[in-house]
């Protein structure tokens, strides 16, 4: 089943908070975690990623992937993420497999 929450986790020793799908394939950073880590000098690779959205139709985005560090409930995972360089307000979104290794699902 698809279990959504919300964790307070720290990501490269910032504190924050992110959305968990328990159905996505990929970790998203949001609008403003992509801008913070881009401040920071994060090493962002632009790449091209097929995505299929909720509404079951799929498209090929531009993206830029990076790996971050996060630190959550005791636990340090190193995590890829993928930014949408055009996205607006979009939230940060934890995928299946950081839930598996964070012991969440």
């Amino acid at each position: 089943s698809n279990q959504n929450s919300v964790l307070k986790l720290a990501i490269n020793e910032t504190w924050g908070i992110a959305c968990t799908d328990s159905e996505a394939s990929h970790s998203i950073a949001g609008e403003t975690l992509y801008l913070l880590l881009q401040r920071e000098g994060a090493n962002f690779q632009k790449t091209r990623v097929s995505m299929s959205l909720v509404d079951g139709q799929k498209s090929e985005l531009q993206t830029y992937t990076t790996s971050v560090v996060i630190r959550y409930e005791g636990r340090v995972l190193l995590t890829p993420l993928i930014a949408l360089p055009y996205a607006t307000g979009n939230r940060t979104l934890l995928e299946r497999d950081f839930l598996q290794k964070a012991g969440i699902i």
